[in-house]
């Protein structure tokens, strides 16, 4: 009788568990979430919010990983929990500046959703898509 118990518990912990962890996923995968919580990326939301991306994804069609749930989730946790640390414990700059890793996932993103266009127009691999598109989608 007390194993049902333990069992019932287990299964009500991971359950809930669940639950939280897929409703924080949900709300820190959204552009109002990156835009809102700090002041510094105001002027990025802003931009991002009248520009022609603001109809896919949010910031995670660009800034995160796409190839599989797993690089996706350690991509969000990692520069999550780096980003919680830059804006807690240290002063945050008054500009944001990509870093290569974070441009280098950006352009991967960029070829994946404008495929097509990409083939057509024979990109070069030593320049970034916003060396000729500054205004996409920031505006910067």
């Amino acid at each position: 009788m007390k194993l049902i118990w333990k069992v019932l518990a287990l299964v009500l912990v991971i359950g809930v568990g669940g639950v939280l962890t897929k409703g924080a996923l949900d709300y820190t995968s959204g552009a109002e979430f990156c835009g809102t919580v700090c002041h510094t990326m105001e002027g990025q939301y802003e931009r991002w919010e009248h520009s022609s991306h603001r109809v896919e994804d949010g910031c995670i069609s660009c800034h995160l990983p796409h190839d599989n749930f797993v690089n996706y989730l350690v991509r969000k946790t990692t520069d999550g929990l780096y980003d919680v640390y830059s804006f807690t414990l240290k002063d945050p700059p008054d500009r944001l500046q990509i870093s290569q890793r974070g441009a280098d996932l950006v352009v991967q993103n960029c070829q994946r959703c404008h495929e097509n266009l990409i083939m057509a127009y024979n990109v070069s691999e030593d320049r970034y898509c916003w060396d000729c598109h500054r205004g996409l989608p920031h505006g910067f």
